[in-house]
C-alpha cells in the first residue's frame, strides 16, 4: 500500500513552477498590450497625417499622447522577455537593457499624464474663456513649450534621483522584471518620489478641469432651459 501510493505523483505544483506560469502569463500580456498599443497610436498617426481636419492645436497634443504611448508600447516586449526568460546569472548588458527600458518607459508614461492634464486645460479654456483668450494661451509657441515641458519634466524627475544614489534601474531579480531593483536601500524611496512627480498633480488638474467643464455646461444648461420656459410663457400670453 506504501508503495503504491508512494508511486503516484504529487499533483499539486510547487510554487516555484507556479511562479513561473505566472511570469509567462503576464509576459504574454505584455506582448498582446504592445500589439494593441502599436496598431492603435500607428492608426492615430496615419489619421492626423491624411486628414486636414484633424491638424489642429489640440490634436497635436493627441499626437504627442499617442507618440508617449507608441513609446511605451514599443518598450514592452523587453519587459516581456524579463519576465518570460529563465535568468539566473545577471550579465551587465541585461542591466543596461532592463534600465534604459525602465528609464524610457518612465518618462514615455509620465509625457502621457501631463499631456492628458494639458488636454483637460486646453477643453476647459475653450469651452469656459472666449476665443481670443484661447488663442492667446495656445498659440503655436505656447504649444511647443507645453510639449517640451511634458517630455522634459519626468525625465528631471527620472534621472535626477539616479544622480544622487536614489535607487537603481535593472534587472529586479526579486520581481524578475526590469524596473527599480529592490535591493538598493532607497529603492522604495525612489519609488516614492516616482510617483509622487507623476502623478498627484496631472490628477489635479484633470480633475479640475472637468468639473469646472461640467459645472460651466450644468449652469449653461440651466440659464437655456430658463429662457426657453419664459420665451413659451410670453408666446402662450
Amino acid at each position: 500500500m506504501e508503495a503504491s501510493s508512494s508511486a503516484v505523483p504529487n499533483s499539486t505544483p510547487d510554487f516555484e513552477t507556479l511562479s513561473k506560469h505566472l511570469l509567462k502569463f503576464d509576459g504574454v500580456i505584455y506582448l498582446l498590450i504592445s500589439l494593441l498599443g502599436i496598431a492603435g497610436n500607428t492608426m492615430v498617426f496615419i489619421a492626423f497625417a491624411i486628414s486636414k481636419k484633424l491638424q489642429t492645436k489640440t490634436n497635436i497634443f493627441v499626437v504627442n499622447l499617442a507618440f508617449a504611448d507608441f513609446v511605451t508600447s514599443l518598450l514592452l516586449p523587453i519587459f516581456a522577455w524579463s519576465l518570460i526568460s529563465d535568468i539566473y546569472v545577471i550579465h551587465p548588458w541585461i542591466d543596461v537593457i532592463c534600465a534604459l527600458a525602465m528609464g524610457f518607459a518612465q518618462v514615455s508614461v509620465g509625457c502621457s499624464l501631463i499631456t492628458l492634464a494639458f488636454i483637460a486645460l486646453n477643453r476647459l479654456i475653450l469651452i469656459t474663456r472666449n476665443r481670443k483668450t484661447y488663442v492667446r494661451i495656445f498659440r503655436t509657441r505656447n504649444c511647443v513649450f507645453f510639449l517640451v515641458i511634458a517630455w522634459l519634466a519626468p525625465m528631471v524627475a527620472d534621472v535626477t534621483p539616479l544622480l544622487f544614489g536614489i535607487g537603481e534601474l535593472g534587472f529586479d531579480q526579486h520581481a524578475h522584471i526590469c524596473g527599480a531593483k529592490s535591493n538598493n536601500p532607497y529603492s522604495y524611496t525612489y519609488d516614492v518620489i516616482i510617483v509622487g512627480s507623476y502623478i498627484p498633480i496631472p490628477m489635479l488638474i484633470i480633475v479640475y478641469s472637468y468639473a469646472r467643464i461640467f459645472r460651466y455646461i450644468a449652469i449653461h444648461n440651466k440659464k437655456l432651459s430658463a429662457s426657453q420656459s419664459i420665451s413659451s410663457d410670453l408666446q402662450a400670453r
